[in-house]
C-alpha cells in the first residue's frame, strides 16, 4: 500500500495528470503490455486496460504477444489513462491504428476480460464491449478458446503464488 501511495505520489509530482497521451510503441512486452516513446521523450511501460493476456508458461502466449506486436508495435500510439497499477505501470486504453489494442485482443481471442479492472469501471457499456468480443471470439473458437478449458491468467498466476503482485493498485489518475 505504502508503495501505491509512493508511485502515486511521484507520478503526480513528476508526470502532469493526463488524460491521454501520444507517442510511439518502441516494444511490446507481452499480450497486454507495452512500451511508448512519448513525444516529451519519456518511456512509459504500459498495461492495456480490461484485459489479462496469457502468463509466459501458458498456452498462447507467443501468439498473443505477436497479434499485439502486428497491431502495435513501431506505430504511433494513443493512450487514454484509465490508472497506475503497483508494477508502476500506466493502465490505459490504447489506440493503435485506430483500434482499441485491447478490445481487438479479446476480440481475436487472445486475451480474457480481466474481471478486477472491469469491477471497478463505472462506465459498464464500455465493458459490455469487450465482453461482447471476448463472447464472439469464444463462439468462434478463436485464440485461448480453441482449449476445451482455458485457464485465466489470474488463476494461472495465483496456481503459481504470484497473484497478490499482479492485483493493480486502486490508484486512479482520472
Amino acid at each position: 500500500m505504502k508503495i501505491s501511495i509512493l508511485f502515486a505520489a511521484f507520478f503526480f509530482i513528476f508526470v502532469p495528470p493526463l488524460l491521454s497521451f501520444e507517442g510511439n510503441v518502441t516494444r511490446v512486452i507481452d499480450g497486454d503490455t507495452l512500451e511508448i516513446l512519448t513525444v516529451q521523450n519519456r518511456q512509459i511501460r504500459v498495461r492495456l486496460y480490461a484485459v489479462d493476456a496469457p502468463e509466459k508458461a501458458q498456452p498462447y502466449y507467443q501468439k498473443s504477444k505477436e497479434n499485439l506486436e502486428k497491431m502495435c508495435a513501431g506505430e504511433p500510439a494513443l493512450v487514454a489513462v484509465m490508472n497506475a497499477d503497483r508494477y508502476e505501470r500506466i493502465v490505459g486504453v490504447v489506440y493503435c491504428q485506430g483500434l482499441n489494442a485491447g478490445l481487438e485482443q479479446a476480440r481475436e481471442g487472445y486475451a480474457w476480460v480481466y474481471e478486477f479492472f472491469a469491477a471497478q469501471d463505472s462506465n459498464s457499456s464500455s465493458i459490455t464491449h469487450y465482453h461482447t468480443a471476448q463472447t464472439n471470439a469464444k463462439i468462434a473458437k478463436q485464440g485461448i478458446w480453441q482449449d476445451k478449458s482455458p485457464t485465466p491468467p489470474w488463476d494461472f498466476r495465483r496456481k503459481k503464488g504470484t497473484e497478490s503482485a499482479s492485483i493493480p493498485a486502486q490508484t486512479s489518475v482520472q
